[in-house]
């Protein structure tokens, strides 16, 4: 009895339990109404076409429920509603409920894929939000709907100056996924330099809600207009499996520059700095200044300023450019290497102006200080206080009477091609014979070449005197004498053509060297290459009768081996031939040794021009042009002028 009582009793307390949550749960239904469901419809929709937002509120009473419809999207037009009436619906056990639906009718405006925002909905004094909902906005082709690509051209900067180095980006918009296009297409501006540039612009991800769209960079650009006013991109198109999105003429005002920044025509945030390679030289030596900035901003169009110098004469100048597209424009360095020749003895001054430019960050005019480098230019004679020059000892070369050229010039005798005839002759035996009795063939072929060659005398050697050449060892040999003898322009003379007469020994070149730093001669041009074309002669000639011998054994044995000895041989045959053809070419080239002191290169060709760049006697210069008795002429560091024909000597 009392089990049952006690049962009884949990069962009525259970039962009070559940029947109070339940009450509970109805309470805050009542009191607290919710956003059941949004929904759009239809979605995708065409442009011009109209499209229903329903919102369904759990709450019994339409007359507390508003629906004040605040920032709506531009391209969205309200069309009618909203209206606002009490249904009723069922809950899950099948109860009727009395619920709100809030209808309203917009039209689209533009097409394209944009975010429906959240919109506010009061009811029974409480303020609800509906979640935000990605609306698709189509075009009809054919009857049929589809999504447009929305494109358009956006600029890196809002304010833009003549010479500014301007990212500009072919943008399409709103897309759900990151994809690589099928096709862009690019019409350029009419002004302005437009080049296509990496790296300027990224893909932007914007979220709301649950959605997220992508802004993707279909082209990216960097604009450069040097003049102000106004600049237009054409419009320009996005192809996505076989849709076409055109942007708009896009219009750009480009401002004028400050004056002050007009001569360097700088706008970004840079630093600047100058350096110089040595500041004691010696009178025809070289000092390099490099003057540097780097940063972000046009580097492709801004100027350097220009160094001043007095005692040194500028021989030369060089662009080192060292940067790379960005968001900013461009980001790196830019330098000019000045090259200068010492002209009289004393205290050089090289004076780099002041780098004005138009700071970006700030959009006011900045100023970079410049520096002046002191360089103290020393006699050629003069030597450095407490050091003692060493005495340069060179020796000669023991040489025989008997003894000949080094090299003979065999590339230039045409009989001396006639070694090829071996390996021909003994292909030709063995092809007759069809590659049977070898030995027969080979005895043969001895038979007609030992005819051949007694008959035209090849054996003896048969060479034409001019082809020869001087002897290289006799002419280093009086180099040698004429430097013991202070004639150091002789020297460098016999020299020079000791290596052009035997390219191939290092000790002519060490010495030519030796003496050029001694006498203070740094603008030569280089000598002779070190490789003669008889080298590859030699190798032509063996290459050419083992590709015969290698034919005779494909006769003999067919097969990969042989077919591999023949792509080898005739690759070295096209190689040493190619190889004569450039060596000879490079000895073509005149060259002649400054024998007088004071001689200065011009500008133009004639007496009455003033002299520019003055001359080491014993600098070896390239010949390259002749005009009234001057000829023009070039220098190791490749500086052009012209000197008069009478104070050279020619190498040969």
């Amino acid at each position: 009895m009392i089990k049952r009582c006690l049962l009884s009793l949990l069962l009525i307390f259970s039962a009070l339990l559940i029947f109070a949550e339940e009450k509970k749960h109805d309470l805050q239904t009542t009191k607290y109404p919710v956003i059941e469901s949004v929904e759009l419809t239809p979605n995708p929709v065409g442009r011009g076409d109209l499209f229903s937002m329903t919102i369904i509120v759990n709450h019994d009473n339409s007359a507390e429920v508003d629906f004040p419809l605040k920032d709506l999207p531009e391209d969205i037009l309200l069309w009618r509603g909203p209206y606002i009436r009490s249904f009723v619906d069922s809950d899950r056990d099948g109860n009727a409920v009395r619920k709100v639906r809030i209808t309203t009718t917009f039209k689209a405006q533009s097409s394209g894929r944009m975010i429906f925002p959240s919109m506010s909905v009061i009811a029974e004094r409480h303020e609800l939000k509906t979640d935000p909902i990605l609306l698709r906005v189509g075009l009809y082709k054919n009857r049929k709907l589809y999504m447009p690509l929305e494109v358009e051209w956006q600029a890196g900067f809002d304010k833009i100056y003549a010479g500014e180095a301007v990212p500009v980006s072919l943008i399409v918009l709103n897309q759900e996924v990151v994809v690589i296009f099928d096709r862009v297409r690019v019409a350029h501006p009419r002004d302005g330099f437009f080049e296509e540039a990496g790296g300027t612009a990224d893909i932007v991800e914007k979220t709301e809600g649950g959605i997220v769209l992508y802004d993707i960079p279909a082209a990216t650009y960097i604009l450069t207009s040097p003049v102000s006013g106004e600049v237009m991109i054409p419009s320009s198109g996005v192809e996505y499996e076989g849709i076409t999105g055109w942007t708009d003429n896009q219009y750009l005002k480009i401002t004028r520059v400050p004056e002050a920044v007009k001569e360097s025509g700088a706008v970004g945030d840079f630093t600047f700095s100058s350096s110089i390679s040595r500041d004691e030289v010696r009178i025809g030596e070289n000092v390099e200044l490099i003057v540097s900035v780097s940063g972000d901003g046009n580097l492709n169009y801004l100027k350097l300023p220009e160094p001043e110098a007095e005692g040194c004469i500028l021989i030369s100048s060089e662009e080192i450019e060292d940067y790379e597209p960005s968001p900013f424009g461009f980001s790196g360095s830019k330098a000019v290497k000045w090259t200068y020749s010492a002209e009289n003895s004393g205290l050089s001054k090289i004076n780099v102006p002041d780098f004005i430019y138009l700071e970006k960050s700030t959009d006011s005019i900045a100023i970079e200080n410049g520096s002046l480098h002191k360089v103290n230019i020393l006699e050629v004679a003069a030597i450095e206080e407490g050091f003692e020059a060493e005495e340069l000892v060179l020796e000669k070369l023991v040489v025989g009477d008997d003894s000949g050229p080094a090299w003979r010039n065999y590339y230039l005798s045409a009989l001396r091609y006639a070694w090829v005839l071996p390996g021909f002759v003994f292909f030709i035996m063995a092809l007759i014979m069809r590659g049977k009795r070898l030995p027969l063939a080979a005895l043969l072929s001895l038979i007609i070449l030992v005819a051949a060659f007694s008959t035209t005398r090849f054996v003896v050697g048969v060479d034409v005197s001019d082809n020869a050449g001087e002897r290289a060892d006799l002419l280093y040999n009086a180099a040698v004498d004429a430097y013991g003898n202070d004639e150091i322009t002789k020297s460098l003379h016999n020299l020079r053509a000791a290596i052009y007469y035997n390219p191939v020994k290092g000790t002519y070149r060490e010495t030519l060297n030796l003496i050029e730093e001694e006498a203070g001669v740094v603008n030569s041009v280089s000598p002779s290459i070190s490789l003669h074309p008889d080298v590859f002669y030699y190798i032509l000639m063996c290459a050419v009768n083992l590709l015969f011998f290698s034919g005779v054994y494909r006769m003999v044995k067919p097969g990969g081996g042989a077919s591999v000895l023949i792509i080898l041989f005739t690759f070295i045959i096209v190689f040493s031939s190619a190889m004569i053809f450039y060596t000879h070419n490079s000895r073509l080239n005149m060259t002649a040794i400054v024998c007088e002191k004071g001689v200065h290169m011009k500008k133009i060709p004639s007496e009455t021009a003033a002299d520019w760049i003055p001359m080491e006697a014993g600098t070896a210069l390239s010949i390259l042009n002749k005009s009234d008795g001057f000829l023009l002429v070039e220098t190791g560091l490749g500086v052009q002028g012209w000197v008069t024909e009478n104070c050279l000597i020619f190498d040969r």
